[in-house]
């Protein structure tokens, strides 16, 4: 290989980390903090989740767990 053969390809494995960094890193935690928000505020009471009601229905470890996941956003 030619050395401009072998540049062009670290900088386009460069390019391709540095978008995976960021896709993972700022833009899914953001993604997931938003779907858990709009659930958590959301939730209503049917016959047929009571199991997965009460689960949710603690919003202090939802609230504990949002506030936790934005600090490490940050």
């Amino acid at each position: 290989m030619k050395k401009e053969d072998e540049v062009y390809i670290l900088i386009l494995t460069l390019i391709k980390c540095f978008l995976v960094l960021i896709i993972f890193g700022m833009l899914l935690p953001e993604m997931i903090d938003k779907i858990t928000t709009y659930f958590t505020l959301k939730a209503k009471l049917n016959s047929d989740s009571d199991f997965v009601y009460n689960i949710i229905s603690s919003k202090e470890t939802i609230v504990k767990f949002i506030y936790f996941f934005r600090l490490s956003i940050r």
